[in-house]
């Protein structure tokens, strides 16, 4: 079995995760996170521009009960609401860079620019350089105000 069944609880994915503790599975060529199927087989479908959010903050849920339907800006609040996503007034919350959206990646030892536009992050890409990433994220920002 795939799933965990806990009684008036999480139903946890059994199998392969994400890198965040999503569950996944692949239908070749496609590979699913495994809570918007479970909603789409038990829910039904998914309007454009909304997002399949977790009420137990549990990644590995698959539990219907525990799915609700919300756009970028309401999984953002959520998050925050509850702690997962601390908000910082200081120039960057991430102290290993010296400039708001760049943070450093141990796992590819580059620079990752980021842009937060609408409550939806977007990743610019990563960077030998911190420099480099600081002045692709400053293009991006441009090309963002033009749009």
């Amino acid at each position: 079995m795939n799933v965990k069944k806990v009684p008036n609880s999480c139903w946890e994915w059994q199998k392969s995760l994400t890198k965040s503790g999503y569950g996944r599975f692949a239908v070749h060529p496609k590979t699913y996170r495994a809570h918007i199927v479970s909603h789409l087989l038990l829910k039904g479908e998914i309007p454009e521009g909304k997002f399949v959010c977790h009420s137990c903050d549990n990644p590995k849920c698959v539990n219907p009960e525990h799915l609700w339907l919300g756009s970028a800006k309401e999984n953002t609040r959520d998050m925050i609401n509850k702690g997962r996503l601390v908000r910082s007034r200081s120039k960057n919350s991430n102290r290993s860079s010296k400039y708001i959206g760049v943070s450093f990646r141990k796992e590819t030892g580059k620079w990752r620019a980021r842009i937060m536009k609408n409550y939806t992050n977007f990743l610019v890409g990563d960077f030998e350089t911190e420099e480099l990433a600081k002045e692709a994220r400053e293009r991006a920002l441009a090309s963002f105000s033009t749009l």
